[in-house]
């Protein structure tokens, strides 16, 4: 741990428990300003509902004493002389109104007589359907129970809410008027606002005074925690400076103790790390390593290999321009789907010409959450090659163990049956000749494919000598050529006089060479055959080169043409390529093919110049 990195964790800590404490003092002072706010604001509310029903009260009280007195007696009824029993009620009480209107400037104040049905005296002078309704709940509550009632009313004079009390007026026990007292509730909640806002200054004072006194505090932790950050990373000055704080010595000890781990625990990481890397780098399997983002953070030598790729080119490479430089599906390859969760284990695949056994795994934290993924390829071209051999041997073991237990079997019968054909021909005098020779096509037809399953055979003896492999072509050619000619196609052939003897036998090389020159003229309309016998001074070999300008073969097709019984033809065994492929191989050759659909094939045969005597060999 540097000094550096001390100092900032120190800052940080200081820093984060400032503002823990910050928020632990404001938030309870917010809460206590607003409900205490809130308290005032009741109390504000009921002083003024105490202080209007007391001045409702009071206004209630005038009539049950002296003169006026008489203008409440029972039975009082109106007349024709409403409107001056009204006025000389009025000339008495709305002096009392007057007065309590100067006292209390912002009150609405008025006296409603019952029996007259009218108010007699009010301030300010307005209409009473303006003020109050004399049939609202309220009043109804006064009348039907005698005692005041305090409410929260709509005004009708400009439809604000207004605080009103109303007390009834009694004369004799019984309610024969009310007065009323309101105020806007609007002058009661400024009061409040008032308050408000002088809690808001004290509570704001208060608040600075705590946070300054909170800052000085942890401006003085914060120095004794760099003071202490700088004990912990400078030994040669820790037992002159620790007196300064003695009191962190016990965790002063534990963090030297967990630095020298922490070294140990690094060193020991590194190794670690370093044999594991060394182990990935020597693998032959191809591993990379990708980001959540699908950016390429590690790789071995082996994908740099595979890729034509260096290091600096390929790390921080997005994954999707490696993939498009391929021309691949990025979004269904294995590490992208490795991101999305799925966990691949050995998927087959075919890339790059070759054969891949992949699996890819997403890299998790604890918690789960994807943090990349990585990607382990083995390539298993070699043993998928093996194996199709091992398959293809099977075959053509069976095939030859079909033919060494059917052919003297079947061979036997039809000698006789060919012996009897032909005496039978001589005796008819020539009338069924065309049949005969039929049936003796046929049978010689049956021979021959007997004698192919008998070419597949895997310990057929061959006598070898040496020859010349041009020679052969020449002597053959007029076979070749009167075939092609039959049936509307050219033929041509290309020699070299000057190539040099090899070891084979010359039967099987005719057969090899009609073989490959009938399947070309198969695959002819009316195109050219091309066979040519050449010398390579370069690997020292004598190649042989048939080729055709015909209807060519399919490329998911080329790797299965020499696999017994596979054919494309109606009427085709599916021995003819096998067969070629057969011979080569007992000749220590090597047979390829290269061909393009709708433009025709080459097939080359290469043989090894090998100097010897005349031998016999046994594959």
């Amino acid at each position: 741990m540097d000094a550096g990195g001390v100092l900032m964790t120190s800052r940080g800590i200081a820093c984060k428990a400032y503002c823990i404490i910050t928020f632990i003092i404001t938030l309870p002072l917010c809460v206590a300003f607003f409900y205490f706010s809130e308290q005032q604001k009741e109390i504000i509310l009921m002083e003024n509902e105490r202080e209007i029903t007391r001045v409702s009260a009071k206004l209630a009280q005038l009539p049950q004493n002296g003169k006026p007195a008489a203008y409440w007696r029972d039975g009082f009824t109106r007349d024709e002389l409403l409107s001056q029993k009204v006025s000389d009620s009025n000339a008495y009480y709305q002096y009392f109104v007057d007065e309590l209107a100067r006292i209390y400037p912002y009150y609405r104040i008025g006296i409603y007589h019952r029996s007259l049905d009218s108010i007699i005296a009010m301030h300010p002078n307005v209409y009473l359907e303006e003020c109050i309704s004399i049939d609202n709940p309220s009043v109804r509550k006064v009348y039907a129970t005698g005692e005041p009632v305090v409410a929260i009313e709509d005004s009708k004079v400009d439809g604000t809410p207004i605080l009103v009390a109303i007390s009834p007026i009694y004369h004799l026990g019984q309610v024969v008027g009310f007065t009323w007292v309101s105020k806007k509730i609007d002058l009661v909640l400024n009061e409040s606002n008032n308050f408000f806002y002088k809690g808001i200054i004290i509570s704001f004072f208060i608040w600075i005074v705590l946070m300054l006194v909170v800052r000085a505090v942890f401006l003085k932790l914060d120095s004794s925690l760099i003071q202490f950050a700088n004990q912990i990373t400078n030994k040669e000055l820790l037992l002159a400076k620790f007196k300064d704080f003695p009191q962190l010595e016990p965790l002063f000890n534990t963090v030297v103790s967990l630095r020298e781990n922490l070294k140990k625990e690094k060193q020991h990481y590194l190794e670690e790390s370093q044999k594991l890397k060394k182990l990935i780098e020597l693998a032959p399997l191809m591993i990379f390593v990708v980001d959540k983002n699908a950016i390429i953070t590690e790789c071995n030598q082996a994908f740099l290999n595979y890729h034509s790729y260096n290091w600096e080119t390929v790390i921080n490479l997005p994954y999707k321009v490696h993939t498009d430089r391929l021309n691949r599906d990025f979004e269904n390859t294995l590490i992208v789907r490795a991101l999305r969760g799925e966990e691949i284990r050995d998927e087959y695949c075919f890339l790059f010409n070759r054969y891949w056994i992949t699996s890819a795994v997403p890299l998790k934290t604890k918690a789960g959450e994807i943090t990349g993924a990585i990607a382990i390829c083995h390539d298993v071209t070699e043993h998928e090659k093996l194996r199709k051999d091992m398959i293809r041997l099977d075959r053509l073991n069976m095939v030859g163990q079909m033919a060494a237990s059917v052919a003297h079997e079947v061979r036997n019968p039809m000698t006789v049956i060919r012996g009897y054909i032909q005496v039978l021909a001589k005796k008819t005098g020539g009338i069924y000749n065309s049949q005969f020779d039929t049936v003796l096509g046929e049978l010689d037809r049956a021979n021959r494919i007997i004698s192919d399953y008998l070419s597949l055979a895997k310990d057929k003896y061959v006598e070898k000598k040496k020859e010349s492999l041009s020679k052969i072509v020449q002597n053959i050619f007029p076979l070749v050529e009167s075939e092609a000619l039959a049936r509307n196609s050219k033929c041509h052939v290309q020699l070299d006089e000057t190539v040099p003897m090899i070891l084979i036998n010359s039967e099987e090389i005719k057969q090899l060479i009609l073989n490959l020159a009938m399947n070309a003229l198969d695959a002819l309309d009316e195109g050219a055959l091309t066979i040519c016998c050449t010398h390579n001074h370069e690997t020292n070999e004598v190649e042989l080169e048939i080729r055709d300008t015909g209807c060519g073969i399919e490329q998911s097709s080329i790797e299965k043409v020499f696999e017994p019984f596979y054919t494309t033809k109606k009427n085709g065994s599916g021995l003819g390529l096998s067969i070629c492929k057969s011979i080569v191989e007992r000749h220590d050759g090597n047979i390829s093919i290269q061909s393009e659909k709708g433009k025709g094939s080459v097939f080359n045969i290469k043989f090894p110049i090998i100097e010897g005597e005349t031998g016999c060999e046994r594959d």
